[in-house]
């Protein structure tokens, strides 16, 4: 049976009272059991061919990169998660999804596939995600419900609203999240699960080099960790090194746990107000057994690299890609002889 993790570490697990505990267990073990179904996975992969998922692609770096190729992604991870959520609450048989979304991706696509499988679905809307009236025509013109109101005028906070309306009627409503860590087991190991095939989709590439006798190292740029889990699933078996980076630009910041659900990033940056993060609970297990190394880069090194990448290459890259790619030079200057994999996002495709 596909196991779907429970607990993780000091930092993770269930968000719920102990009389409610047996009731997401049912619904873990009901997902494990639909998700191992051949009927599920053809219908998965139907569904993926409808959207046109892509497979991530590699490409070589070129100079002053020798050992480093870059994953391109871009909304894959966003639409597998969707259509896996939405196809599995059909098998359930609820008579609604609620979902809550900060990007327009999300919201999309979870409105595209909620008409293709008949199923009503209800989506709050962030606050930016309100004030767009062509997004907010598109959805109500498909007939799906839509709130974008209550993020306007209390918490911003989409995914809580959902996460309450499923609280209330859990065997009448199921809850779509967006990332990997919100809400109660089993909700973040199955945005996980169906986040996972970006790695399977990029797992014969970096088995290649395996193959040849090099070592493999992979490096994610983080938020939450959701895409990092994803494609980090497929190689946490195996002797591959897998990294997170995130940019230290913090002048104060604190992880903390909360409620027994998430880890809480808490702090200020030199150009906002106070910041929270919530880290995928999962993602912070694995920094802790030592399994994913944690990587930061400061702001001022980061901006140097983008200067240099600039000047040697003639573009501009984006924070998340300009990390990784960071990163990987400086392992390259180790003088390591193993191959690095960088996650880079789509925008870039073309000028690599």
């Amino acid at each position: 049976m596909i196991k779907l993790t429970e607990t993780f570490g000091k930092y993770g697990g269930i968000w719920t009272e102990d009389c409610f505990k047996h009731i997401a267990r049912d619904l873990g073990e009901r997902c494990s059991r639909i998700l191992e179904a051949v009927d599920f996975n053809s219908e998965f992969q139907v569904l993926s061919r409808f959207m046109k998922i892509s497979k991530p692609t590699i490409h070589d770096l070129g100079e002053p990169f020798k050992l480093s190729k870059a994953i391109i992604i871009n909304n894959q991870g966003v639409l597998l998660n969707v259509i896996g959520g939405l196809l599995l609450a059909k098998k359930l048989g609820v008579s609604l999804v609620v979902t809550g979304a900060r990007t327009k991706e999300h919201a999309l696509a979870s409105v595209l596939i909620s008409v293709k499988l008949n199923i009503p679905l209800k989506i709050y809307l962030s606050r930016s995600l309100s004030g767009d009236p062509e997004l907010l025509n598109a959805v109500k013109s498909l007939g799906v419900e839509v709130d974008g109101e209550t993020c306007k005028s209390l918490y911003d906070v989409p995914e809580m609203y959902a996460f309450q309306d499923w609280f209330k009627k859990p065997g009448e409503v199921f809850f779509l999240p967006e990332k990997a860590n919100v809400g109660p087991y089993p909700f973040p190991s199955l945005c996980e699960h169906f986040y996972s095939y970006l790695g399977r989709f990029i797992e014969e590439d970096v088995r290649e080099a395996l193959e040849d006798g090099y070592g493999v190292r992979i490096i994610v740029a983080i938020d939450s960790g959701t895409t990092a889990l994803g494609i980090f699933s497929a190689f946490l078996e195996k002797k591959i090194s897998l990294y997170t980076v995130e940019l230290d630009d913090w002048k104060e910041r604190k992880e903390v746990l909360v409620d027994n659900c998430c880890t809480l990033t808490k702090g200020f940056r030199e150009k906002d107000n106070t910041i929270h993060r919530v880290l995928a609970p999962k993602l912070v297990h694995l920094w802790e057994v030592g399994r994913i190394r944690r990587i930061f880069i400061s702001a001022d090194k980061l901006s140097d690299f983008q200067k240099f990448f600039a000047k040697e290459r003639g573009i501009l890259v984006g924070r998340a890609s300009s990390m990784v790619l960071a990163t990987a030079l400086d392992m390259e200057k180790e003088h390591t002889e193993d191959r690095i994999f960088t996650v880079i996002r789509s925008p870039v495709v073309g000028v690599l």
